[in-house]
């Protein structure tokens, strides 16, 4: 068994990328704001789904100093970060050379994806291909032969029946995506926006044409991304860890079940506010899911 799993002494790294505004310039607000932010929770105003990832790693016994949230972070200071993490850098830094104490990798990057180019997430200076960063790491010693988990939650804003986006047709252009040539990676990612979890919530019939999901009433907070939701369901219900079912890639089945279950929900609240002129947009679809993983991930 242990040849076919990825070494682990617990030694888990978690980082969290939290853009909470589509910082594009075409939606703003009459004062330069933009208009679409993630839903946030007190005390610290992070975004519902950030806690929920600290929560769902803290849950399974991960240490806080692990599981660190980086806010409103630019395109190169997350490619220096990266960097600096597997000591390719000329700086002193206490972080320098940090991946080398660890066994497993995440990395979460919870925002929107850019409205022009889908396949690039927006960080706070502009968009940039999380490729960029897999393309970073991929022959950095300490990252190398080590599993390295992509969770990506980038909110398309084009999918939303909202007012500030043009109707009528496809927004979306199909776009080749090159699969990854490494090993040891698992990329996770949707692109269904939180506000469709939250088809009550006020943020939600204020930026959208929409009345709300019909005879559902108003929750109590707001609720996670699908993607976020599920994978955390997932990974703290014993159901997905017993033998034969507990490894990281296997749950992913799951995690995709759960969401489409969500997906089909939403399609017939959809199917029943959409006019005729908006029966050609894109439906919201499944995460996809992309692994190079050469052994199992146990947690």
């Amino acid at each position: 068994m242990a040849d076919h799993t990825y070494r682990s002494r617990r030694r888990i790294m978690v980082r969290i990328f939290s853009n909470q505004e589509q910082m594009s310039p075409n939606f703003r607000d009459p004062n330069g704001k933009p208009l679409f932010k993630k839903l946030t929770s007190p005390p610290d105003d992070n975004d519902i789904d950030v806690e929920k990832i600290k929560w769902t790693f803290k849950f399974l016994g991960l240490d806080e100093r692990d599981i660190v949230l980086s806010k409103r972070r630019k395109k190169e200071e997350v490619i220096k970060m990266f960097n600096r993490w597997g000591g390719n850098c000329n700086e002193e830094h206490e972080e320098k050379n940090l991946a080398q104490w660890y066994d497993y990798f995440f990395f979460v990057f919870l925002g929107y994806c850019n409205d022009i180019e889908k396949t690039h997430f927006q960080f706070d200076d502009g968009r940039m291909p999380i490729s960029d960063i897999y393309d970073q790491i991929k022959t950095m010693k300490p990252y190398v032969g080590k599993p390295k988990v992509f969770l990506i939650q980038a909110d398309d804003i084009s999918l939303l029946p909202s007012k500030f986006i043009t109707k009528g047709g496809s927004d979306r252009e199909i776009k080749t995506r090159t699969l990854p040539q490494d090993a040891d990676r698992l990329i996770i990612s949707s692109d269904i926006p939180q506000l469709f979890a939250n088809r009550n919530h006020p943020e939600y019939t204020k930026l959208t044409d929409s009345t709300g999901s019909p005879g559902q009433a108003q929750p109590p907070r707001p609720r996670w991304s699908f993607l976020v939701e599920a994978f955390s369901d997932v990974m703290t219900d014993r159901q997905y860890t017993t033998p034969g079912n507990g490894d990281l890639l296997t749950r992913t089945c799951f995690i995709n079940a759960k969401v489409s279950a969500l997906v089909d929900e939403l399609h017939q609240d959809l199917r029943a506010e959409r006019t005729r002129e908006e029966e050609t947009r894109e439906n919201p679809h499944v995460p996809m899911t992309v692994s190079t993983l050469r052994k199992l991930i146990f947690l």
